[in-house]
């Protein structure tokens, strides 16, 4: 019997999948990076596209696949600002994630859902 898969959206806008695989756990774990490019500058506002690197890579759990944890991997983009002095950094928001939260909002809307 050969090996049979599914594809299942994760719905999270402006991401690209780079990997996908079941930890030692058992649970999944997805690799992700953003499709957008350029962030708001977080000092004067204005829209920043000087790539710099990458933040520190975040883990957060997003919404179980059958039962199963799925959890969310990946490194945010940042930029550098050319319109402020000292020409700081700044890391890219995505619409799913809340700053500091360890979870997706999808998956926090399921939370409450099930309260």
């Amino acid at each position: 019997m050969s090996n049979q898969s599914i594809e299942i959206p994760i719905d999270l806008p402006d991401v690209q999948v780079l990997s996908a695989k079941k930890t030692e756990q058992g649970e999944w774990l997805i690799e992700l990076e953003s499709k957008l490019r350029g962030t708001k500058c977080r000092q004067c506002g204005q829209e920043v596209t000087q790539f710099q690197g990458y933040g520190t890579s975040l883990r957060v759990r997003h919404l179980p696949l059958f039962e199963v944890p799925v959890w969310i991997e990946w490194r945010p983009k940042r930029y550098r600002c050319g319109h402020c002095e000292g020409k700081p950094t700044t890391t890219q928001f995505v619409s799913w994630h809340e700053p500091r939260s360890p979870n997706t909002k999808p998956y926090e809307r399921w939370l409450l859902k099930l309260l």
